[in-house]
């Protein structure tokens, strides 16, 4: 019997925890070829990418945790170098857009003998489809909070591309059609179409006249928002959404656009307000990191 590779995280005695369970070939909790089980770095817990399960698994002993190939090094000459001195440093977020990647890289590899133009446009724009799903993720979206990958980012790029798939393509690909469909529904909530009216951009105009903005600062922010590809918010009503971007919007101008002030206007939810405005500043700290680390490598 093939021992298996992932015994000291699944447990020796592991078994599928699929229903019906999968033979030990085709399950991540034993098999190389199906990826093993990944890590949630939020929840420090191994689960199954195929079905979500959770790998229980107590800790293992100090003494396991070393490894006799340090005193090798120094037995035979060789100039020894500890593993955390060669290890590259990379953080959480680092990990989980790299795990992100790989499943996209998965996932269009897979759909390319279905809709081989679906599969290259994924490919194209793998960077876009990404940053959509962890802004999704860290506003805590309900379809997008989920531990499995594929589903989330190919509801993103059936979005974006306005495709659909046949029920027997998820079948084939192993995804659940109900929960992809759910966040395609949310992101046509969250984010319009292009092209489509945007009942956020509407209000904008409707809160700075009432704020008696100049014109100009209006139709700024509204630029401003365009720009930024009509960002998602965790807050559904669009005139709260609107008071929220115009007022971060306005704060480096000095025009006095106080909070307050904001929420007085009618039609605004003063504690909705307030974590649009969040959601928004969230949205705006990430795309800076990452516009930084593009600079950086522009260096």
């Amino acid at each position: 019997m093939v021992s298996n590779p992932f015994s000291d995280i699944v447990g020796p005695d592991f078994t599928c925890l699929k229903e019906p369970p999968l033979s030990p070939d085709k399950c991540p909790g034993s098999s190389y070829t199906e990826g093993g089980p990944r890590l949630d770095d939020d929840f420090g817990e191994w689960y199954c990418p195929t079905c979500g399960a959770v790998f229980d698994l107590d800790e293992a002993p100090e003494n396991e945790f070393f490894d006799d190939d340090e005193d090798e090094a120094f037995d035979n000459d060789e100039v020894f170098v500890a593993e955390g001195d060669r290890a590259i440093v990379q953080s959480a977020e680092d990990k989980a857009r790299v795990d992100r990647y790989n499943a996209l890289n998965e996932l269009s590899s897979a759909i390319g003998p279905f809709n081989e133009k679906l599969s290259r446009r994924m490919e194209a724009i793998a960077t876009e489809i990404i940053e959509l799903v962890r802004q999704l993720e860290v506003n805590f979206e309900p379809a997008f909070t989920g531990r499995l990958l594929k589903p989330k980012l190919l509801a993103v790029a059936l979005f974006l591309f306005k495709e659909q798939l046949d029920a027997r393509v998820y079948r084939t690909l192993r995804i659940n059609q109900n929960t992809t469909e759910a966040g395609v529904r949310s992101l046509t909530l969250l984010r319009p179409k292009v092209g489509e009216v945007d009942p956020v951009v509407d209000n904008i105009r409707f809160v700075g006249n009432a704020l008696n903005l100049p014109p100009g600062v209006i139709v700024v922010a509204i630029e401003q928002y365009e720009e930024s590809g009509r960002p998602p918010n965790r807050e559904e009503d669009y005139r709260t959404r609107a008071a929220a971007w115009l007022y971060l919007m306005t704060q480096p101008l000095a025009l006095g656009v106080t909070k307050a002030k904001v929420k007085r206007i009618g039609g605004v939810k003063q504690n909705a307000f307030d974590r649009a405005v969040d959601s928004y500043n969230n949205f705006i700290a990430k795309r800076n990191k990452q516009d930084e680390g593009v600079e950086m490598l522009d260096d």
